[in-house]
């Protein structure tokens, strides 16, 4: 693409794609986009257990390990993290995984 033609090759293709049955692109860009979301969910799906190190659990584990000794469970796991007013965790979800729609 000859540079400073963008915008005028937008227009042609928008023009192409306007020529199409309304229904039809419809469906095909719901399908792309659905595509998409549903390859940045298996994206963080896989890549998720990767951040594993990153945990407290983790860490206690190693130091566990190196000691050769019994792990033993995190605030978390005993319950004993900072409670909201509600009386739930302040931290409801791990910061490295995301809610899946």
């Amino acid at each position: 693409m000859p540079e400073g033609r963008h915008l005028e090759a937008a227009r042609e293709l928008a023009a192409e794609v306007a020529k199409n049955p309304p229904l039809s692109v419809r469906a095909t860009v719901r399908t792309r986009r659905w595509y998409m979301e549903q390859l940045e969910r298996e994206v963080i799906m896989q890549t998720a257990p990767l951040k594993l190190y990153l945990s407290e659990d983790f860490h206690e584990a190693a130091r566990a390990f190196a000691e050769k000794r019994q792990p033993g469970r995190s605030k978390a796991a005993r319950g004993d993290c900072q409670r909201r007013a509600d009386g739930s965790p302040a931290h409801s979800r791990s910061r490295f995984t995301q809610e899946l729609p």
